[in-house]
């Protein structure tokens, strides 16, 4: 599943995320670097393939150096590359158990704050005596022992064997919950209480790993000292070869990137709901502050689309430069942008005597580093703000939720920028051309292109013809099939490639009218092919067929399939005639191509299959779309015996003729022309 193309809206406001984005850009950077927004500097088609490489990986080097704040090691990741190398898949495991045991009971006297006197009088004796008495309630109290235990690991396969879960960190924290009946709040045991896994094999797959040894100690421990361990380098490219590369972000490889964040930020957000939603909803209490856990404003994303002119991307590289640099708090950052000498797609590049914009693996090795200091002052945030003991709100569970919801972020912030090159590249593309281009104007520019590269004999024609009885003679009207837009949009003919028959050379056809008789008919037949153009997210233009008729002129106008060579199925048909406009709309429908109809049935059943093929026989001999015009005049002619032309000024016959036929349906034995006279059948002859 691939995030959606960011439109103009979406685009404005990334931008604007992006102008706080460059103010801490400013303060990382050397203050005679002055990188601007992707969009904002001139660069090369190159640049955006190297922009969407940079965002990428340095997506990919800032969620192992998150996940390194839950437990994950260099250590571990040259295991985990050793499972992926081998054929195995890995997985991110978070999972959750929970129990709730009755502990005591407790009973409490509470005194009602309302205090009641009474006074007595003696009779005797002019005396006074006060009472006070108050009403205490005594409250009994059932305690509940909360236990909650958490734990994040990775794991091979299905995790068969011991030897396929890696343990990164696991916390056990509990609550005593109050209540006051004698019925358990919550139930007596939940195992799971929450599984979430996610499949982290496309991120260990893009991991290279620099020259060095794996350090460890006697009991085969990753060793803290940073820096010996190599750091973990991210190496994502393009495939620019492959024809499935349309643009830097219309790929496979950034289709399978965004598909792994897209699930990573879905896990993450999965995770941090069980511990806002269900553990921290048990203890929290009014007025807690959770400010700490809620606000990321201060954290730094380093996946930012940016680009400087002037300046050279191995500039400010440091041999050397590792996990250890950046590092400030004592811990190590497993993963880092390589140096530009290294397999690196952020290399420095000179395209056509022109540098690359793009900025280097310094650059990038210093907004990580900007991240990792930054999430470590939100980190000692949290451990100020949350006790450190084994309740549920705790720093521990806090710094959880805080480092996943900065991994969202970096995944949106991935995302946004991908889209927002593409967005960049369409905004170019249409600030060239000068307007949005609708499937109407891919269709006139397909009209200029084909003008250009057929030769006039072939290229397509507008399906627009007059129908005449011969060159000498005056149209009775037009036929075309005509494609509109929108319903306010004007009709036009639509483009056809032509092939023309010759009535010689082409055998009769028929066509029936009844069961019991046929209609063979012959004439100037054309075979035509028209491509349709449309957009995705668009509508197709309809077509429609349109017949028009002049003044005292006729034609039938029959509409149908060709289901051989020499017959014709009609399925609607009318007369035209005297100025009528016949408009018919054509409902076009898909059918699977032939791959596709291959690969849908190769999994049914044989009778399923041999159902489908003959469903699909069906369906092919009803694709070839016909139309057929009769001229009534010429037949008029013809079938009453008349010689040709004989009815073309005769408009007041034909007329008549017209109307004997179609209102009173006469016979046209009855109408017939005979040559010789009745009853004079050769008796002259025999006197001779």
């Amino acid at each position: 599943m691939a995030m959606a193309i960011m439109d103009d809206h979406g685009a404005m406001e990334f931008e604007s995320k992006l102008e706080s984005a460059i103010a801490t850009v400013a303060r990382v950077l050397h203050t005679t670097r002055h990188p601007k927004i992707a969009n904002q500097v001139h660069h090369r088609y190159d640049d955006k393939f190297g922009l969407a490489s940079w965002c990428t990986n340095i997506s990919i080097a800032s969620q192992l150096n998150c996940l390194s704040r839950l437990g994950l090691s260099q250590h571990h990741v040259t295991i985990l590359q050793g499972w992926v190398e081998g054929g195995s898949s890995v997985s991110l495991r978070f999972r959750a158990e929970e129990t709730c045991d009755f502990s005591c009971e407790v009973s409490r006297e509470v005194d009602e704050p309302n205090k009641y006197k009474e006074e007595v009088r003696s009779r005797g004796r002019m005396s006074r005596t006060f009472f006070s008495s108050k009403v205490v309630t005594t409250i009994t109290e059932y305690i509940w022992e909360f236990k909650a235990k958490w734990e994040l690991c990775v794991v091979r396969g299905v995790g068969e064997v011991e030897g396929d879960v890696l343990v990164l960190s696991s916390t056990a924290c509990e609550h005593n919950i109050k209540t006051s009946t004698k019925s358990s709040p919550r139930p007596e045991a939940v195992v799971p209480a929450k599984m979430a896994e996610v499949d982290i094999t496309w991120l260990i797959s893009q991991l290279l790993s620099q020259d060095g040894p794996i350090p460890s100690d006697n009991e085969g421990a990753p060793s803290n000292v940073a820096s010996k361990v190599a750091s973990k380098v991210p190496a994502f490219t393009i495939d620019r070869a492959s024809p499935a590369c349309k643009t830097p972000r219309r790929n496979p490889e950034v289709e399978n990137a965004l598909g792994y964040f897209i699930r990573f930020r879905a896990w993450s957000q999965d995770v941090c709901s069980y511990f806002f939603n269900n553990l921290f909803n048990i203890q929290r209490a009014p007025g807690q502050n959770m400010a700490a856990l809620s606000s990321l404003g201060t954290v730094f994303v380093p996946t930012v689309p940016l680009f400087e002119e002037g300046h050279d991307p191995t500039v400010g590289w440091t041999e050397g430069q590792g996990p250890a640099d950046l590092a400030h708090d004592g811990t190590s950052v497993i993963a880092t942008l390589g140096a530009p000498s290294s397999p690196n797609p952020l290399s420095a590049e000179v395209v056509g005597g022109e540098a690359s914009v793009c900025l280097g693996s310094a650059d990038a090795n210093a907004f990580l580093s900007e991240e990792y200091r930054s999430m470590s002052v939100k980190l000692s945030d949290v451990a100020q703000t949350l006790p450190s003991d084994d309740s549920l709100i705790t720093t521990s569970n806090g710094s959880v939720c805080v480092v996943l919801r900065h991994c969202m972020k970096v995944c949106a912030a991935m995302g946004e920028s991908l889209n927002f090159i593409e967005q960049m590249l369409r905004k170019q593309l249409v600030d060239a051309i000068g307007k949005h281009v609708t499937p109407h104007d891919f269709s006139e520019y397909m009209v200029y292109h084909n003008r250009k590269l057929f030769h006039g004999d072939y290229a397509p024609r507008p399906f627009s013809y007059g129908v005449r009885r011969t060159a000498n003679h005056s149209p009775e009207g037009t036929l075309s099939i005509l494609s509109r837009q929108s319903s306010s949009a004007i009709a036009e003919p639509i483009m056809t490639l032509v092939s023309r028959g010759e009535t010689v050379a082409t055998p009769p056809m028929t066509f029936p009218i009844s069961a019991a008789a046929n209609v063979t008919f012959n004439g100037e037949r054309y075979l035509h092919a028209h491509l349709l153009h449309t957009f995705s997210g668009t509508s197709a233009s309809t077509l429609e067929i349109s017949a028009q008729a002049r003044q005292f002129s006729s034609m039938m106008v029959m509409v149908g399939t060709i289901s051989s060579a020499s017959s014709f199925e009609p399925k609607y048909a009318a007369i035209v005639q005297n100025k009528d406009e016949l408009t018919i709309p054509l409902e076009l429908s898909t059918i699977p191509t032939p791959k596709e109809f291959k690969e849908a049935v190769v999994s049914i059943s044989p009778k399923q299959q041999a159902f489908a093929k003959m469903f699909r026989s069906m369906q092919l001999a009803s694709t070839l779309f016909g139309v057929v015009v009769v001229q009534i005049k010429p037949a008029l002619e013809q079938i009453l015996n008349l010689p040709p032309d004989s009815l073309t000024k005769e408009l007041r016959l034909t007329q008549d003729l017209m109307e004997l036929f179609i209102e009173y349906q006469i016979p046209t034995d009855l109408l017939k022309y005979d040559t010789e006279p009745a009853g004079g059948g050769g008796g002259g002859g025999g006197g001779g």
